[in-house]
């Protein structure tokens, strides 16, 4: 590749944005493309972080399942209004500097959170792809039940459900990956991901 193509990565929660870039970093860097994380949820964390702190007694930066759902209500709540203020814009111009500086650095930023595509021209997918020049892939999580079907793991969050179908529209690379058992330990999870991302890296690479 002759220039920095930013890359970002959507899904439902848990559906493992966070996994695949964790795989995807050192498969890039084994073809020469250094990256950095970059998620607009950080931004978000480090506006609430004191006032979660003092209201619930939580870390969001350092918190287990059972504390992010405590919290997620009032992280929605805070974000929502944000976006509606600044038209979807308020954790993109954030983040807009620090991609700036990666970028003249010669490190491909990976945005691991692109949850909106609400307002059309301006909103997070619009973004990526118009402003940025960036690639999105999108991932889904599956199950497998008792009868050896596919069952495809949701969301318990409305503004995610009402958002990845459009999404989905906008996306050049699609992952669907198996659920990983919890018994498996990080390196053996790793490894049986790795193929789904080796495809997305081949697409990538080739752009």
């Amino acid at each position: 590749m002759s220039h920095i193509t930013p890359i970002g990565i959507s899904g439902f929660m848990q559906s493992g944005k966070d996994t695949f870039y964790k795989i995807l970093r050192e498969r890039l860097l084994l073809n020469g493309v250094e990256t950095e994380r970059v998620a607009l949820a950080d931004y978000l964390r480090a506006e609430v972080y004191q006032e979660v702190l003092n209201k619930f007694g939580i870390n969001v930066f350092n918190c287990n399942i059972e504390e992010k759902n405590k919290t997620r209500p009032f992280l929605i709540e805070f974000a929502a209004k944000k976006r509606k203020e600044t038209g979807g814009r308020y954790f993109i111009e954030q983040a807009q500097k620090d991609i700036e500086i990666l970028i003249k650095k010669g490190i491909t930023p990976v945005l691991t959170d692109i949850r909106f595509a609400e307002i059309e021209g301006s909103d997070e997918v619009f973004w990526l792809k118009n402003e940025l020049k960036g690639v999105l892939v999108h991932i889904e999580r599956y199950k497998i039940d008792s009868g050896g079907n596919k069952i495809l793991v949701s969301s318990p969050i409305p503004e995610e459900l009402l958002n990845d179908p459009k999404i989905r529209k906008e996306a050049d690379f699609f992952i669907s990956w198996p659920t990983v058992s919890k018994e498996s330990n990080d390196n053996k999870e790793l490894k049986q991901l790795q193929p789904f991302v080796d495809k997305f890296v081949e697409f990538y690479v080739k752009k």
